[in-house]
């Protein structure tokens, strides 16, 4: 599969049932003088990790759970 397009760093990542699998992420590589030819590599910052670093800037987690991921991603910028 293609890495997402560069506009989509930062969007949320599902997993086959739809859960928040964290966050993508687009690194582009450097690279000294042309880059001919030199795609972004997308990575994932896993749902765990993200969790730990709301929790210790003190974002609490709702009650509770949901299937819809919709309704339980906001997206921070």
């Amino acid at each position: 599969m293609p890495p997402p397009s560069l506009g989509f760093s930062g969007a949320p990542a599902r997993d086959a049932d739809g859960r928040f699998a964290g966050l993508t992420t687009l690194r582009l590589p450097l690279v000294a003088g042309a880059a001919d030819g030199a795609a972004a590599q997308a990575t994932l910052i896993t749902a765990d990790t993200v969790r730990s670093y709301l929790t210790g800037v003190g974002v609490k987690s709702a009650e509770g759970s949901t299937k819809d991921a919709k309704a339980s991603v906001v997206r921070v910028i």
